[in-house]
This record gives structure tokens, C-alpha cells and sequence, in this order.
């Protein structure tokens, strides 16, 4: 899967807008749609950004596998079951990205 197909994935998977990443990065809705329609490929230079979006890897983005230990599955649903009880998303990729962060911390990961 290419790199552009998994962004869009990302935002179906994470139920996302594209307004809202095109937000995120400062950029016009139009510029999603060339990236869409193969007239531009400058979402390259927005990776590290858009992978923060997603609380993903740059590798993850570029297609290369990483053991994340399960917790893609469970910040898909805990991000559904926050939608459900009207919590923040954000705050769930909050968490997921803290817990990520001691994780590496206590496995010699950094």
C-alpha cells in the first residue's frame, strides 16, 4: 500500500476528516485533493507531521510494518468507545502516545 492510501486509510480507520488534517497542517483543502488526484506529491515534506496526527510512525506511514503490541487495536477502540461517551479523541491519542513514550522508556526504545 502506498504511503497516500495509508493516510487516507488512517482517516477512515481513526474516523477523521481530511479538513482536519488539513488543518493540522496548515494547509488548503485543495492541496489534499491534488495529493488525491496524483498532481502533487508534497505531502512527503508533511510526514513527520502527518504521522503525529495519526499518533502512527513515519515507517508505519511509508508502509513498513512495526509492533506497536496490539495498540493500534486498542486505540481504535478506545478512541470509538470516547466517541461514544462524548470523550475527546484527542485526549485518548493523549494517553496512547504517553504510554507509547514510558514503553520505549522502559525497553531501551529511544
Amino acid at each position: 500500500m502506498d504511503t497516500l492510501n495509508k493516510i487516507i486509510e488512517l482517516l477512515t480507520a481513526q474516523n477523521r476528516q481530511q479538513k482536519e488534517l488539513t488543518d493540522y497542517l496548515g494547509v488548503e483543502k485543495s492541496t489534499f485533493s491534488a495529493w488525491k488526484n496524483g498532481k502533487s506529491a508534497s505531502y512527503k515534506k508533511y510526514l513527520p507531521e502527518i504521522a503525529s496526527f495519526f499518533s502512527v510512525t513515519v515507517d508505519e506511514l511509508l508502509g513498513n510494518s512495526v509492533d506497536r503490541g496490539g495498540l493500534d487495536e486498542a486505540y481504535f477502540s478506545l478512541a470509538k468507545n470516547a466517541q461514544d461517551e462524548g470523550i475527546d479523541p484527542e485526549d485518548i491519542k493523549l494517553a496512547i502516545s504517553t504510554i507509547q513514550k514510558l514503553k520505549q522508556r522502559n525497553t531501551g526504545e529511544e
